[in-house]
């Protein structure tokens, strides 16, 4: 049996959570093949022996477009010929749901984070989705989805043993010069990026030696990068440092004491055993630790539905902890194994499995006169919903 994955691109943790189900696939006897935009490179799809094709994705203001996307998705699948396709995002579920109606193909459609839009529920009309965490699930009963339709499994991300995680960072500290990193995309974090940089600006003032760096793309990074070379030059050595966007992240994380970020990035800096902080969209901080660990996992390690935030002054005595050889590490190891209950997705292969199964065997096959008057219907509800939206925005 094939599965087709279908991503919006490849770039992000999206399809990187896309991309640990393709395995477990394939550990278990399916073949797996990606589709997305080349964002970036697909080589740690490659690398797993899963073919990918390049097409740009799907998007509501260009309808035009659209439809030269789907003519060559629609000749994909065609030649791939899949069973059983998964797809990941909102946006692409959306427009899965006409190809696959028109195909007839079971689709796993798959959320993985962030706010739900009240428009989304509207047009996925209670089919079967797939999402990544209790929030998730609980906008979308409030927004009138039937919660039996609602399969919740926040399990996608691979953890690294121990033995292959650096805890030693916070035994010897010889510089006394604690490293952090922020990783996470500029624009939709920008806000984010802005308050730790002027956190690190503060700490600076106050005699700390701190080096930050940035991992992570978009349009605001320029003006993003202004701002860091003058505190740079104000205090005379590179303090902070954008790096772009960065596929070997485990890298970074390995040197760094501190991470800052929200989401996937926050997952993983636990799961090498690094102090953790959650930056909101609103700019707070929330430090990650073995008492609160279990509440920010319910709402993905967004820091959303979270009053607890944390102010400089928890910064500093941490980085203080770390400096003066305190820091208690071995804490790290405990919020580790609570966070590995929700995400590891080693934890969860059985379950993955049965939502496949599950998926094909319950599929009803309708005919083809069907399916196509169905699929008609489903776009233009589509755009009727969309372009209700627009109208609603400017009144």
């Amino acid at each position: 049996m094939k599965i087709l994955f279908k991503n919006m691109g490849f770039g992000g943790g999206a399809p990187r959570s896309l991309l640990e189900y393709a395995k477990v696939a394939k550990n278990n006897g399916y073949d797996a093949v990606a589709v997305g935009q080349y964002t970036i490179s697909p080589d740690y799809y490659t690398n797993q022996n899963i073919r990918t094709y390049n097409i740009p994705y799907f998007t509501l203001k260009t309808p035009i477009s659209n439809f030269r996307i789907l003519r060559k998705y629609l000749k994909i699948i065609k030649n791939e010929k899949p069973e059983l396709i998964q797809v990941i995002t909102a946006n692409e579920c959306i427009f899965q749901r006409f190809v696959s109606n028109l195909l007839g193909i079971p689709t796993i459609y798959t959320v993985p984070g962030g706010v739900i839009n009240p428009v989304f529920p509207k047009i996925m009309e209670n089919e079967r989705l797939l999402v990544f965490s209790y929030e998730n699930q609980q906008d979308l009963i409030r927004y009138g989805y039937d919660e039996c339709k609602i399969i919740v499994n926040s399990n996608r991300i691979l953890f690294p043993n121990d033995d292959e995680c650096n805890i030693d960072i916070y035994e010897s500290n010889t510089k006394r010069c604690v490293n952090l990193l922020f990783i996470g995309r500029i624009d939709s974090n920008y806000a984010s990026v802005l308050k730790v940089l002027e956190m690190v600006e503060l700490l600076t003032t106050n005699d700390y030696k701190v080096k930050l760096k940035v991992l992570g793309n978009g349009e605001k990074l320029g003006e993003l990068k202004k701002m860091a070379e003058e505190i740079n030059s104000l205090y005379n050595h590179q303090i902070i440092s954008f790096e772009g966007f960065r596929e070997n992240v485990s890298e970074y994380i390995e040197k760094a004491h501190i991470v800052f970020g929200k989401g996937r990035s926050i997952i993983d800096a636990i799961s090498y055993l690094r102090v953790s902080f959650v930056v909101s969209e609103s700019g707070h901080f929330f430090e990650v630790n073995k008492e609160n660990v279990e509440q920010h996992s319910k709402y993905n390690f967004a820091g959303r539905q979270n009053n607890g935030y944390c102010n400089f002054d928890t910064i500093r005595n941490v980085i203080d902890l770390i400096v003066n050889e305190k820091f208690i590490a071995k804490d790290l190891k405990e919020v580790k194994v609570k966070t590995q209950y929700f995400y590891d997705i080693k934890l969860a292969e059985d379950k993955v499995l049965k939502i496949y199964s599950d998926v094909i065997d319950n599929y009803t096959k309708k005919s083809f006169v069907y399916r196509l008057v169905d699929s008609i219907r489903i776009i233009i509800n589509i755009y009727y919903r969309y372009i209700v939206e627009i109208l609603n925005k400017k009144r």
